[in-house]
């Protein structure tokens, strides 16, 4: 009875298991975004951005603190990782793709702590009545090691993607230039019996 309370415990984790506040969307061209995440207290935490595809992979990225203060600002980079402590009020992560004239960027971001959550503060308990336990230790335990999974699950799906969108793309582009040679064959060849044609043809001679 244990060890089925035990496996249905690490089943529940496994399916509620939070690495942050993560987002994929679309940037058209000469457009901007920019989302707005309010903090209490001060924590660590770790901005992560990856353009996945469109035009050369690059994106202006910014993040800007409550007061107005510029925390982090980079132009035309396909990916990268900034951290910063947290304060109270109304952070601003900003992605503009207003230098490029027609190419739209499909972005990933996520947004989450350095340090990893305890069941108990995903679950918002903030104080316990009695000490804990030693299957609460081991339910910790799994929780990290589940958190960590779901983190490596993540960033191999964005390489999936991102790899699946190149592959797609560099097919498209050989089956197209596939079709254009053959064609370019085909007329050559054409152009050519007809040339050879006209130097076996004997020419008829008219009456005067």
């Amino acid at each position: 009875m244990i060890k089925m309370s035990l496996v249905l415990l690490v089943f529940i984790i496994l399916n509620n298991v939070a690495i942050g506040d993560t987002l994929t969307f679309e940037l058209s061209e000469r457009e901007k975004s920019c989302f707005y995440q309010d903090f209490s207290g001060s924590r660590k935490y770790i901005l992560q951005y990856k353009v996945l595809r469109g035009g050369n992979n690059d994106i202006d990225a910014s993040l800007e603190s409550p007061n107005g203060k510029i925390l982090y600002k980079e132009s035309r980079q396909s990916r990268d990782e900034f951290e910063f402590y947290t304060s109270n009020g109304t952070f601003t992560i900003c992605f503009s793709n207003e230098f490029s004239t027609f190419s739209a960027k499909v972005i990933y971001f996520e947004l989450r702590s350095q340090v990893m959550e305890t069941l108990d503060s995903e679950a918002g308990v903030t104080s316990r009545p009695n000490a804990p336990t030693y299957l609460d230790a081991v339910l910790e335990t799994v929780h990290k090691s589940f958190t960590k999974i779901a983190m490596y699950q993540k960033d191999s799906r964005l390489k999936e993607g991102s790899n699946k969108h190149a592959m797609d793309s560099l097919n498209n582009g050989v089956q197209f230039w596939s079709v254009l040679i053959t064609f370019s064959v085909l007329l050559t060849g054409l152009g050519q019996v007809i040339v050879l044609k006209t130097f076996f043809t004997e020419k008829r001679k008219t009456k005067a």
